[in-house]
């Protein structure tokens, strides 16, 4: 049998892609750093103990692969069950279960605030919805005449009480 070398029309000259961080290999490739998903099964790991989590259906690092597949791809919770090997039922139990221990990893607005605080930040970004308004369309400054559509829905009656608007900075004050 004859072998020839390859010439140097079938060398690739593309540069090497950026180097990213190793990803889980899962069925479909799931676009999560193996860290991420490590850090996720500890948290449930660290759960599963403490409320004492004897029979289970799935190992941490597969209801951390299902979780997180959610958070990305938002699947059908029966196409998560069928690939992970669980009842639709236990499914959700998972699903729900750990995103409550990955919630409950998040800092709170008051801790976060403190930290700012103690660090000397002079303001806060805040992204999401804090406080809802009573103001259902506000002019827009280019044209006074046409409402901006910012809020749509009216508050609840208890956050109709306060009408005082909160700057950034008597977040960060200190109280007296």
């Amino acid at each position: 049998m004859h072998v020839e070398s390859m010439g140097p029309e079938s060398v690739s000259t593309k540069k090497p892609a950026r180097p990213r961080p190793p990803v889980l290999s899962h069925r479909a490739t799931l676009d999560v750093p193996i860290g991420t998903v490590a850090r996720v099964s500890g948290w449930l790991q660290a759960h599963r103990k403490q409320v004492d989590a004897r029979a289970v259906a799935a190992t941490c690092w597969t209801q951390a692969v299902l979780v997180l597949r959610w958070f990305i791809d938002r699947p059908d919770v029966h196409l998560l069950a069928r690939d992970a090997r669980l009842s639709q039922a236990t499914a959700y139990r998972y699903l729900h279960e750990a995103i409550d221990v990955i919630a409950q990893q998040a800092p709170n607005l008051l801790k976060v605030l403190a930290a700012g605080r103690e660090a000397g930040w002079g303001f806060v970004w805040l992204d999401g919805t804090l406080i809802q308004t009573s103001r259902s369309a506000a002019k827009s400054a280019a044209d006074t005449s046409t409402p901006s559509r910012r809020c749509i829905r009216p508050p609840p009656q208890d956050c109709r009480r306060s009408r005082r608007r909160a700057s950034p900075r008597s977040l960060l004050r200190k109280p007296q």
